[in-house]
């Protein structure tokens, strides 16, 4: 696989691997596709609760102060 990269982004690479935070160039990509990898899955668990919550049915009407005082124990 070919990757191109802007120049911004070869220099932060070049930076990342010379500061020694990095081994190497796949190092850095390697990271950056774990992160990539770890928001995907938040996002999706996030969709995931969102439609359990739009499919629970109708909001009902709840008073904050009760809330909080039920929650104190």
């Amino acid at each position: 696989m070919n990757i191109s990269f802007s120049e911004h982004h070869r220099h932060l690479i070049e930076s990342l691997v010379d500061k020694g935070r990095y081994g190497s160039a796949a190092e850095v990509v390697r990271e950056g596709l774990r992160l990539v990898e770890e928001r995907e899955q938040a996002l999706a668990s996030l969709r995931t609760e969102i439609e359990k919550g739009y499919n629970s049915g109708e909001p009902r009407d709840w008073n904050p102060a009760a809330l909080k005082t039920s929650l104190a124990g």
